[in-house]
């Protein structure tokens, strides 16, 4: 649709803004992109809200297994590419 089309021309110029490196317009681009990712949402009848709620608890979700696989005060010491393998082994486990 010309939605979708309009997500991925925001994505490019939110793309732009972050190698320009313009803090600024990087938050005008990305307020953009949120908003036609919400008109998206509308043009699919999905409830933007709703989907986003959900999101957000998968994400607790997973992050609670992460936590449970190693114990918080360790978690600080992982690397970044520790925590990539622990949100992956997290997902998996969805």
């Amino acid at each position: 649709t010309g939605a979708l089309a309009k997500v991925g021309e925001e994505i490019e110029e939110l793309t732009s803004a972050i190698n320009e490196g313009n803090q600024n317009h990087i938050q005008a681009e990305m307020g953009d992109l949120l908003f036609t990712c919400a008109n998206l949402s509308r043009h699919l009848g999905v409830d933007a809200d709703a989907a986003l709620r959900q999101a957000n608890q998968k994400f607790r979700d997973r992050f609670a297994r992460m936590e449970q696989a190693v114990p918080a005060e360790s978690m600080r010491e992982k690397s970044p590419t520790e925590l990539d393998a622990l949100w992956e082994d997290a997902k998996a486990g969805a």
